[in-house]
This record gives structure tokens, sequence and C-alpha cells, in this order.
């Protein structure tokens, strides 16, 4: 029975990571398991994918091109998303139009020393569960969430510590409001923020060891998260609005 549980995680880490290179250090370490077999990676147009039940998940990007555009479809699949650390080292990229991808990676871009912006389309709905963050370890330096996206994803730009500028839209009907999720801006250096009248809930440690922090504004949020502002050393002073109703139930 164990063996069959641990072949099992296996097999499930092995579709989900794709290839040894994605996986984070010390990923099987718990595990009981002599030899891992890693999906294969297909190949069109220099993008490497493998397909799953939600589509496409481009895996890494061998081309040349520097100014990159992700494909919707790739050989007639949806592209789902992009996996860990898939464009990591390439200092060639320039840009990346992200398209209308729903799920983004842990350190996509880490080592693009040419790439400074990104948009963060409307679509993406999930990023990875480990805490450096799709931007993680990234030169990039502004960020802009597309008008219409639902929610500002969790650890989205945590560990992004070269990011200075965010620019998140007001929503057309701000009843239904934003959250900032958990992590989202954690690590960043963020000097300044004023968040849109539609956020109405920051997720736990949103803005933790944002150093650089000395201002933050929100006027209609009414749910804060667990230790927003951890080791915000600048931040000295901070106005809560009449609209806050709940916080974390953690004792933090």
């Amino acid at each position: 029975m164990k063996c069959k549980k641990t072949l099992s995680m296996a097999l499930a880490l092995a579709m989900t990571f794709g290839t040894a290179a994605a996986l984070p250090q010390g990923a099987f370490e718990d595990l009981n398991i002599a030899t891992v077999a890693f999906a294969e990676s297909e190949t069109a147009d220099g993008w490497d994918y493998n397909v799953g039940d939600k589509g496409v998940t481009i895996t890494q990007y061998k081309g040349s091109a520097v100014n990159l555009v992700i494909p919707d479809q790739i050989n007639g699949e949806k592209v789902y998303g992009i996996e860990d650390r898939a464009f990591s080292d390439n200092t060639k990229i320039k840009s990346v139009d992200l398209n209308s991808v729903e799920y983004l990676g842990y350190r996509l871009f880490e080592g693009c020393t040419n790439l400074k912006s990104i948009t963060i389309p409307k679509t993406v709905k999930e990023t990875s569960e480990w805490r450096g963050g799709p931007l993680g370890s990234s030169s990039i330096e502004t960020v802009v969430f597309e008008k219409g996206i639902e929610n500002i994803p969790d650890n989205i730009c945590s560990g992004a510590s070269n990011v200075k500028n965010i620019t998140i839209p007001e929503k057309d009907d701000i009843t239904e409001g934003y959250m900032i999720g958990n992590g989202a801006f954690r690590g960043t250096a963020l000097t300044s923020v004023t968040l849109p009248n539609s956020v109405t809930k920051i997720g736990d440690e949103a803005f933790a060891d944002c150093k650089s922090l000395t201002a933050i504004a929100f006027s209609s949020v009414e749910n804060l998260g667990y230790r927003l502002f951890e080791g915000c050393t600048k931040l000295k002073s901070i106005t809560i609005p009449k609209t806050v109703k709940e916080t974390s139930e953690w004792r933090g």
C-alpha cells in the first residue's frame, strides 16, 4: 500500500511539474522513491509543453524571439497556463504578452534581466502556491493588471524585489469588489500605494516585507488579513477606514 501511495504521489508530481528542472529543490526529499519518471514534453514552434485536463501548459521556450506572445492554442489545444521557471535565465526577452492564460507558475522570469514590465491579463485566476510567486526574483519593475481581472491573485508579485509600480484598475461595478490576494505584493519595492475604491478585501501578508513602503491608502476595504505590513519598517502610520468590518482570526 505504501509503495502504491508513494508511486501515485510521484506520478502526480511528475504530471504537475513536467520536468525535473521545474521542480522546487527537495520536492521528493520525504518520499521513499528510488526512481521518478517524468512526463515527456512536446515541442511546437519553440514551445515545450504538456497537455492535461485543462489544456496546454507551457514548460519552456526554446525559440529566439525577444518579444513573446503566448499563443491561444498549440496544435488545437487551448493554452491554459505556464509552468514554473518556464523562461528563467532568458536574457534576450524584452516583452511578454501573456494573452489569455489562466495559470502562472513559480518564478517564471527569474534571470530575465531585460524584461522590465508586464501586464497580467484578466484571465489569470491561479498562481503557484510557492511563496516565490510568478514574478519572484525577476527584474520586472512595473506590473499592470488588466481591467476586468476578477481578483489580484495570491503571491502574484511575492518576492519580486524590483517591482516599484503597480496599476490596479477600478472596477466598473464597485459592488463586486477586488480581493488583494494573500502575499500578493510581499517583498516588493513599492514605496507608496493607493488602492482603488473597488478593493474590499486585503489578504494575509499582502504587503509584508515591503521595506521601502512609506504610505498606503485604502478607502473602501471591509476585510483586513493577517500581518499585512509585517516587516514594513518605513511605514509609520496608517488610517483604517470606517468601512472595515472584519479582520483575520489569527492572533497576529
